[in-house]
């Protein structure tokens, strides 16, 4: 039996888009150098923190207009 695999979509701007290709996502808490205030990177939308996938690529344009497969 072929194995079967999920495939989802994320939907970003094109400048985090590049910084996703080139680095993986990147969740958690980070440190800023300059002032040395703790923030959160990563989404803030209107179901909390965090990376959002979606199996329906039309979902995924709603947030931006780069569109990033993940498997």
């Amino acid at each position: 039996m072929d194995e079967i695999k999920d495939i989802y979509f994320h939907g970003t701007s094109r400048i985090v888009a590049q910084d996703i290709l080139h680095s993986g996502f990147k969740l958690g808490w980070y440190t800023d150098d300059k002032n040395a205030e703790k923030y959160f990177r990563g989404g803030n939308g209107n179901i909390g923190f965090g990376a959002y996938l979606s199996s329906d690529w039309r979902i995924s344009l709603f947030f931006g207009p780069a569109l990033i497969r993940v498997h």
